[in-house]
């Protein structure tokens, strides 16, 4: 089975406390690491700044809409392979946060894509 481990943060200064956002970062790597050298990883990413985010929203007939102010921003997510939710939930428990930070998990219902 596979689940999305997805961590979001508010959107504001980034950082406003340099020291916290470097530890934030240092303790995703470790759990990165963790999660590999368990056998659960099978794709990770973290991602820049919402600043940098165009978010398209799509309306009745095919418009969309961007806008580049997204209220919290995805700050990293981590792909799964588990036995079962149990082992799912106990994995993303683990996953490093800080005040402000949402972690969620999402069963993904197909099987990762092969990247060639």
């Amino acid at each position: 089975m596979h689940y999305m481990i997805l961590a979001y943060r508010p959107d504001g200064p980034n950082p406003e406390h340099p020291e916290e956002l470097e530890k934030l970062e240092t303790a995703f790597r470790l759990y990165e690491c963790n999660l590999r050298d368990g056998g659960h990883l099978v794709a990770s990413a973290q991602f820049g700044q919402a600043s940098e985010c165009t978010r398209f929203v799509w309306a009745t007939g095919g418009t969309h809409r961007a806008s580049s102010h997204p209220a919290d921003r995805l700050f990293g997510m981590f792909l799964i392979d588990v036995k079962d939710r149990d082992e799912a939930d106990q994995l993303a428990s683990r996953c490093p946060g800080s005040p402000g930070v949402t972690v969620e998990l999402r069963k993904a219902s197909a099987p990762p894509a092969e990247i060639r």
